[in-house]
């Protein structure tokens, strides 16, 4: 479980965040304040230390900084079971929907500035705009935009390709590998199938 609170200041008309003359004078009026959330995985099962954490974060933190917008990004809640199997859980959705109300009160927010986000944990076992679509009951955006907008938030999953999680000098060293390679050709001018006139990161 990862819980990821990102305080960000946004400016108003600057084009940097927060001028000298800001820094120095202590003058914070002309920025705006955006608090982020993520992976909250509210369970039924585990964490159970996660809730507390988060109404003691909206009373001492959110109260003080006073964002105009809250992000709560997915998974926002877990959707375990027991064992290793997927549900969605009621139960978890009522205690995430107490969660993000008492964070919007903590600043005296509306729902609509409340952006809440599914994670792939909010989609498991379940198809958008069901009975068992969950997240239109009980999000944010249910609240502030109703439920058909939130049945219509999608989830994008993306897959990182291999490269991008080797060390960086496996990189370099596949990039060279790839900048040498040349495709053998016969005697006719054909390039060769054998497996051996691969480029390296073809060949399996």
């Amino acid at each position: 479980m990862l819980l990821l609170c990102l305080v960000l200041t946004l400016s108003c008309g600057y084009t940097s965040v927060l001028s000298a003359d800001a820094h120095s004078h202590g003058d914070l009026s002309h920025a705006s304040w955006l608090i982020q959330l993520s992976d909250l995985h509210i369970s039924a099962h585990v964490h159970q230390d996660i809730v507390p954490d988060l109404l003691e974060f909206g009373d001492r933190v959110v109260s003080s900084i006073q964002p105009g917008a809250v992000l709560i990004t997915g998974d926002l809640v877990d959707a375990k079971t027991r064992v290793e199997g997927s549900l969605q859980n009621e139960e978890e959705w009522k205690t995430y929907e107490a969660v993000w109300r008492h964070l919007a009160a903590s600043a005296d927010l509306p729902a609509a500035a409340i952006l809440d986000l599914r994670g792939n944990h909010d989609v498991f076992n379940t198809l958008r705009n069901t009975d068992q679509d969950l997240f239109k009951f009980h999000s944010a955006t249910a609240a502030a935009h109703g439920q058909a907008a939130a049945a219509a938030q999608r989830v994008w999953v993306h897959e990182l390709q291999p490269q991008l999680l080797l060390p960086r000098h496996e990189q370099r060293q596949q990039q060279q590998q790839q900048q040498h390679w040349r495709p053998r050709r016969d005697k006719r001018g054909l390039l060769s199938s054998s497996s051996s006139s691969r480029a390296p990161s073809e060949q399996i």
